[in-house]
């Protein structure tokens, strides 16, 4: 068969059903007569298409697709790339390249992809043979899909695909065990006999299926449960008695929330990615550190503690078997504070409360809230898995990308993808996609009139030096641009619009933006 027989049928054997890209010159030789069971999910930006692809991704627990066009689309998904290692979603990114036949003359269309992807991802390949393509395209699944997951690139130089190339069918590597459970001993000793022990849990946890074992865990032992910072999942429940909420990324508060406790357990997390620079260790001097993780770089960048390399979901259910209930006693978490009363602008709680209206145990929650995350995550609690997504890198651009992807990946599922209006800028692209794949994807957005978050950040670090220009962003009108993409929309600012304007999003059954005009009420984050 040819190449690109052959890629058709790899991506069969390996479940994958979208193929989420923007096409190019370069990428038509494998895209033209697509076959009707591979859907191509057309992206109008790039980064759409690898954030709606990381989406999927997270979601669903499997592999997903991305055909980019050379090396001008590789480019403009680059900070997307970077979101889906942050977030180690395993995307397989491929691109189009140039015909080899006259890649010596640098013709227009053609660049370095493979160099260009290399220190995002996990693996960067050009094959060198046409034959080569599908065992290329085979390994990049096997990379991106074993611990620790992550992207990865493959560059398809046009000229490849109507040359003839053996099929490949998947191999499934069984992937790293849990740490032998006489090495998790003293850890469950240790968990035991604390006076106040915590456990910390992260993405990676949540994607070795590690969710459950995490609640028994805390459960048999009366841990605290704090979330990792910035963690792209939860890997527990945030609904649940026994969670604390999520940690800071500023290492005086970060010390400051595990001082108590005399034993930290982190399990599917890094320990732990920081934001702003604070001077002092970011862990408490007298806390025993203990990291489950299944990647080796998060093991040597520990500063201090020890580590049990291994899936993390697998040494949490050994520590299972191992615990036994300790009479510890554990008071249930705060309730969020209550909405603000009087007046009638929108404060940040006051949307936020009449949001958890419409927000069920099954809701797919996409959240690019920046500034306002902190409170939203307090307010709106995960209750299962893959129910919570977010970008672990920092990055703008994620939400409604993530959203879509979600969606597809689960179509019985509310998906609500809650973003500030800053982020919302980044990649509007994306609800263009929503309308056009009939996705009844929720856009609720928080605008509080600029980069807020900036605002804090100056305002906590730099406020010596003024005043910084370029964070406001006066007069979007972004009902409008849902508008023209085919998406309904609206927007409110006052509070007594508010219920009734909800009410209309989550009773339809097409994809909606609300825009929510809070009043300028800065929060502050740091």
């Amino acid at each position: 068969m040819r190449v690109r027989e052959s890629v058709f049928e790899l991506l069969r054997a390996r479940g994958i059903r979208h193929v989420f890209g923007n096409p190019g010159s370069t990428e038509l030789p494998m895209l033209a007569g697509l076959p009707e069971d591979l859907r191509y999910v057309l992206c109008l930006h790039e980064s759409v298409a690898v954030g709606a692809a990381d989406g999927y991704a997270l979601a669903s627990g499997e592999a997903s697709f991305v055909n980019l066009h050379t090396i001008a689309g590789l480019g403009n998904a680059m900070g997307a790339i970077s979101t889906a290692a942050w977030n180690k979603a395993p995307v397989v990114v491929t691109a189009g390249q140039q015909d080899t036949r006259h890649l010596r003359l640098e013709p227009l269309l053609s660049g370095p992809l493979e160099e260009t992807a290399r220190p995002l991802v996990k693996w960067s390949h050009q094959p060198a043979r046409a034959e080569d393509v599908p065992m290329a395209l085979e390994r990049a699944f096997r990379t991106a899909t074993t611990p620790p997951k992550g992207p990865v690139f493959v560059s398809l130089p046009m000229d490849f695909m109507e040359e003839e190339a053996e099929a490949v069918m998947p191999v499934y590597p069984t992937p790293p065990g849990p740490p032998a459970s006489t090495a998790l001993e003293p850890v469950a000793a240790a968990l035991a006999s604390a006076r106040r022990p915590a456990l910390v849990t992260g993405a990676a946890l949540e994607s070795a299926g590690g969710w459950e074992a995490g609640v028994r865990l805390a459960e048999s032992l009366a841990l605290e449960v704090y979330c990792a910072p910035n963690a792209a999942q939860p890997g527990f429940p945030t609904a649940h008695d026994n969670f604390r909420g999520y940690l800071p990324n500023n290492a005086r508060a970060l010390r400051e929330t595990l001082a108590p406790h005399d034993v930290v357990l982190v399990a599917g997390a890094p320990v732990f990615v920081m934001y702003p620079y604070v001077e002092g260790p970011h862990l408490p001097p007298d806390a025993r550190i203990i990291l489950l993780t299944d990647d080796p770089q998060e093991a040597a960048r520990m500063e201090r503690g020890e580590v049990h390399l291994g899936d993390p979901g697998g040494a949490l259910e050994s520590l299972v078997e191992a615990a036994a209930s300790t009479g510890r006693y554990l008071e249930p978490q705060a309730e969020p504070p209550a909405p603000d009363e009087g007046g009638s602008g929108i404060t940040l709680l006051s949307a936020l409360h009449a949001l958890s209206r419409h927000y069920t145990p099954e809701t797919v929650l996409v959240d690019e809230s920046i500034s306002s995350g902190g409170m939203m995550r307090r307010v709106l609690r995960t209750h299962r898995p893959r129910s919570y997504l977010r970008a672990a890198s920092g990055g703008l651009g994620y939400g409604m990308s993530a959203a879509v992807g979600a969606q597809l990946a689960r179509p019985g599922a509310p998906v609500l993808a809650v973003v500030g209006d800053g982020s919302a800028m980044y990649a509007p692209q994306a609800l263009w996609t929503a309308a056009r794949e009939g996705l009844p994807v929720k856009v609720v957005i928080l605008n509080n009139g600029g980069y807020s978050i900036l605002k804090s950040f100056n305002q906590s670090f730099f406020s010596h030096l003024g005043e910084s220009p370029g964070l406001d962003v006066p007069g979007l009108d972004l009902p409008a641009l849902a508008s023209s993409m085919g998406v309904p929309s609206s927007g409110v600012e006052h509070i007594e619009e508010l219920a009734d304007a909800l009410a209309s999003v989550f009773s339809s059954d097409t994809p909606y933006l609300l825009d929510v005009r809070l009043d300028r009420t800065l929060q502050q984050v740091f």
